[in-house]
């Protein structure tokens, strides 16, 4: 288990549930975990137990993933997210969808203590017709090129595959 809100131990109505999670590995044991953390909500007509207004958490393991922090905030609003290190080692790259209007994938890089190193994200798509959108994952191609595969939807409901190749700049 790499995260639990007691308050929702038991049932998704209640508080944070953590899910949809991507680890990546720094060796020797030390393992970072990018945490999707949704609450309960109700629409005008639809009680959602899970749904797209949560936030990206952190949790970090340094035994191989036999013990993890508690969930940090990182303060991202979007999900689910990915996370990577940066090749140059000066911090990790956060992909995420963007589930407020206007509707999109994003990006935006965290240093080596997990803090943003702008206020500004990377806008890799936005103006989808629906929050039902992202998933995204990136890699460094090479230094600072960035090829991020995400999916998205038209109009009509269809959902389809894009990817984007861009730079950190």
């Amino acid at each position: 288990m790499i995260a639990i809100d007691q308050a929702g131990e038991f049932s998704q109505m209640h508080g944070i549930n953590f899910n949809e999670t991507s680890v990546i590995s720094n060796g020797n044991g030390d393992l970072i975990a990018l945490i999707r953390g949704d609450e309960a909500f109700v629409t005008e007509d639809q009680f959602m137990p899970v749904g797209g207004i949560g936030k990206l958490y952190i949790s970090r393991s340094l035994d191989g993933g036999l013990c993890w922090s508690k969930p940090a905030d990182t303060g991202i609003f979007g999900q689910p997210g990915q996370i990577q290190k940066l090749k140059d080692n000066s911090g990790y790259l956060i992909t995420f969808g963007y589930r407020k209007k206007p509707f999109g994938v994003r990006a935006l890089v965290l240093d080596l203590d997990f803090k943003r190193i702008s206020d500004k994200d990377f806008i890799i798509e936005e103006g989808f017709p629906s929050w039902d959108c992202g998933y995204p994952f990136s890699l460094e191609i090479e230094n600072n090129l960035i090829i991020t595969v995400y999916y998205a939807n038209e109009e009509s409901g269809e959902r389809f595959i894009k990817y984007k190749k861009w730079k950190l700049d």
